[in-house]
């Protein structure tokens, strides 16, 4: 059978974890607050111009 090498020293395999487990973070961070602000421009966007067919003036028959 293949039996691997382990020729790191000992606890690199915590290490590697972590940096593992810190960029996966680092990642989801980083999705999140793309998507946030894609969330905040298109509701900037809709208020701006989403209302533009809703407001129409009244005439005024004096």
């Amino acid at each position: 059978m293949y039996k691997p090498k382990n020729n790191d020293q000992p606890g690199s395999g915590v290490q590697q974890r972590l940096f593992q487990w810190i960029k996966r973070k680092i990642v989801l961070f980083i999705a999140a607050f793309m998507i946030g602000m894609s969330n905040a421009v298109f509701e900037e966007d809709k208020t701006i111009y989403g209302n533009q067919d809703s407001i129409e003036q009244q005439e005024d028959n004096d």
